[in-house]
């Protein structure tokens, strides 16, 4: 019985020492086994009009710090003039890429294209409980059209030595101060040229983000720039969200506001269309205050090192309770033409997520747009304004950009020539902002759509 025993386990024990050195050689590559059979790892193209080394950089580091090899993503940078028509033509030829990062005004036109994340897999509460407010706009009856990565806030940057030299000791937090300070930092030479701007506001063709400027001036007024008007997208910057005790045309205040500082007739007088483009003009310290994006700061420092200035808020209004400014949104899409829906839906959740989020906000200057990043602590002076700016952000839902732009220049250009009184200006814009709607929609008062679904609007 012993030598049975022992012969066994003698067996057993070679047995073993064989599987050992198989499973070296096999290690080692000594032995072809299982050579010739891949490791498929699922892989998803990307587009978006970032720089594809900055991208790549956040890429980098994401795989450093998660170790995640189960995914592979491949971005290809886009010209952001060409992208919509260039998407057109790899879908038509079923060529599709998987994900791409979406700027909230372009919902509506890219919305026939996109695969709609189902509330089964997330529910509009987890959604809203996980993204800033301004990332209610990728919610639709149909699903969410995309999940918010960043957002790029309107900031306000400020020459200190402009206010330290005109006794000034902070930045306006409201409009009404600005007002107060504009005469104290405009600076005209002996034939009354403006050789120092207190702010760029008023003209169009030399004021850097005037569209998005005006926007926030709208929003801060009481206006949603589109909305629903008698069952329909429409215009309606003449209707006002604020209690009725504030009354008003939201539209026709933030444009008389925004073009009396090019009006030589008034004492807040400190701009015009003979001056410098506004970002320019900051850089080279002829301008007290700027609005422009977080994503800027450190582009501002790097052009002029000597130029002595911070950031701040934008002001607010006294008249709206709710805190705003304007922000530029992103959200990770996955696109109806994805060939494998399920990885891309997973890389449009890697990139919306808190690791990856937060490492491509910091490559790009931007915020994070989900609330969890925000809350956390930040390791420089700069961030925490750029955090608040993100969680007041709002955007609206641009049905053409290019067509919307063409029609707030054409107001603000009226009113600054001449051409129109800002009532006439206001209620040209609203119409015409209704017309562009109607032309993208082709609206009838029958059809019966869903307001604020943008993909079943264009579905339809």
């Amino acid at each position: 019985m012993k030598q049975n025993i022992s012969f066994f386990q003698m067996a057993m024990l070679g047995v073993f020492v064989a599987f050992i050195i198989v499973g070296v050689a096999i290690f080692a590559g000594l032995v072809p086994i299982f050579q010739d059979v891949d490791i498929i790892t699922p892989e998803i193209i990307v587009w978006g009009t970032y720089p594809a080394a900055t991208m790549q950089r956040a890429l980098d580091a994401y795989n450093d710090a998660v170790r995640f090899d189960t995914l592979k993503m491949v971005y290809r940078q886009k010209d952001p003039a060409t992208i919509d028509a260039e998407l057109l033509e790899v879908l038509a030829v079923g060529l599709s890429p998987d994900v791409i990062f979406l700027p909230h005004d372009a919902v509506f036109r890219q919305g026939n294209k996109l695969y709609p994340f189902p509330y089964q897999s997330m529910d509009e509460r987890t959604f809203r409980d996980t993204y800033i407010d301004e990332g209610e706009l990728f919610l639709t009856a149909g699903g969410i059209a995309g999940f918010p990565v960043l957002v790029d806030p309107l900031v306000m940057y400020w020459n200190k030595s402009h206010f330290t030299t005109a006794g000034l000791v902070r930045p306006p937090a409201y409009w009404e101060e600005l007002i107060e300070i504009t005469p104290r930092l405009t600076k005209k030479d002996d034939a009354s040229n403006i050789f120092q701007s207190a702010v760029a506001l008023g003209e169009f063709k030399n004021v850097s983000y005037a569209k998005d400027i005006l926007s926030l001036l709208f929003f801060q007024a009481g206006s949603d720039i589109v909305g629903d008007q008698e069952g329909k997208f429409a215009g309606v910057l003449d209707k006002s969200v604020l209690p009725a005790h504030f009354g008003g045309n939201p539209g026709l205040s933030a444009l008389q506001f925004y073009t009396a500082f090019v009006n030589p007739g008034t004492t807040i007088y400190t701009w015009n269309g003979a001056l410098k483009n506004s970002t320019q003009a900051f850089i080279d310290g002829e301008l007290s205050l700027y609005f422009g994006y977080a994503s800027e700061f450190s582009g501002i420092k790097a052009r002029n090192p000597h130029l002595n200035f911070d950031v701040a808020p934008v002001p607010q209004s006294r008249s709206n309770p709710r805190r705003q400014t304007y922000g530029k949104m992103v959200a990770a899409s996955v696109l109806r033409g994805s060939p494998n829906p399920s990885a891309a839906f997973r890389g449009a959740t890697i990139i919306s997520g808190p690791v990856f989020a937060e490492i491509l906000a910091r490559e790009l200057g931007a915020a994070p747009a989900r609330r969890d990043l925000l809350a956390a602590p930040t390791p420089d002076a700069a961030t925490p304004v750029f955090y608040d700016g993100a969680i007041i952000s709002r955007g609206w839902l641009d049905p053409d950009p290019k067509e919307t732009e063409t029609i707030f220049r054409n107001a603000v250009e009226s009113v600054i020539s001449g051409r129109a009184t800002p009532q006439s200006a206001a209620g040209r814009m609203n119409a015409e902002l209704t017309r562009v709607l109607d032309s993208v929609f082709g609206y009838n008062q029958s059809t019966g759509f869903n307001l604020f679904d943008p993909l079943q609007l264009i579905n339809k």
